[in-house]
C-alpha cells in the first residue's frame, strides 16, 4: 500500500478531541487519523469498516455483539456449524467477513483438510530433497520413476483438494 503523510491545518485542539472520541466511539479505538482514514473511504466510496482494520494491517479491538434468533433460525444455524466443523460463532465471524471483505474465509472441516494436506505436501518435499541429496552425492545413479510419479500424483492431488475447497468456500459465501 502506498501510503503517504496529509497535514490539515486550521483543525482545533477541540475538534481534534472531538474527532477522536468519534473514532473511539464509532471504530473503537481513540484516533483522530483513524477516524479521518475512515471518512475518506467512505466518500471515495470504500468500505471504510473493513479499511479500517484490513487495509492499515492493524489490529483493532475486539467487541462483542449480541444477537437474537428464532429458535428455528437458531437450530439451522447451528445445523451449518456442525456441518462445517464450526462453532456458530466462529461460522457467524467468517460469513459476516466474506461478505464485508468479498473474500473466502475457510471454516474448521476447510481448515482441517488444509493442514493435513500442507502436512503431506511437506513430507514430500522432504522426499524430494533426500532424492536430490543422493543424486548430487552420487549415492544413487538412477531415480525410480514410479517414485517421481507417485509424488507428482500426490502433488496432483494436492492441488486438486485446494482447488475443490477454494471453489467451495467461494460458492458458499457467494463471492464468485
Amino acid at each position: 500500500m502506498d501510503e503517504s503523510i496529509l497535514k490539515v491545518r486550521g483543525v482545533t485542539a477541540t475538534q481534534k478531541k472531538q474527532l477522536a472520541e468519534l473514532s473511539k466511539q464509532r471504530l473503537g479505538r481513540a484516533s483522530a487519523s483513524a477516524y479521518i482514514r475512515h471518512l475518506i473511504t467512505a466518500a471515495l466510496g470504500e468500505n471504510p469498516t473493513v479499511t479500517a482494520e484490513t487495509q492499515q494491517g492493524r489490529k483493532t479491538p475486539m467487541s462483542r455483539l449480541e444477537i437474537r434468533l428464532q429458535q428455528g433460525e437458531r437450530f439451522a444455524l447451528i445445523d451449518l456449524a456442525e456441518k462445517t466443523k464450526s462453532s456458530p460463532q466462529f461460522y457467524l465471524v467468517s460469513l459476516l467477513r466474506a461478505h464485508l471483505l468479498r473474500k473466502p474465509q475457510l471454516l474448521g472441516a476447510e481448515l482441517e483438510i488444509l493442514r493435513e494436506s500442507n502436512y503431506q505436501l511437506s513430507k514430500i518435499g522432504t522426499n524430494l530433497n533426500q532424492i536430490a541429496r543422493a543424486l548430487n552425492a552420487r549415492e544413487i545413479r538412477t531415480v525410480d520413476m514410479e517414485t517421481i510419479d507417485a509424488l507428482t500424483g500426490e502433488v496432483k492431488k494436492h492441488t486438486q483438494t485446494m482447488r475443490t475447497i477454494i471453489s467451495a468456500n467461494l460458492e458458499r459465501w457467494d463471492i464468485i
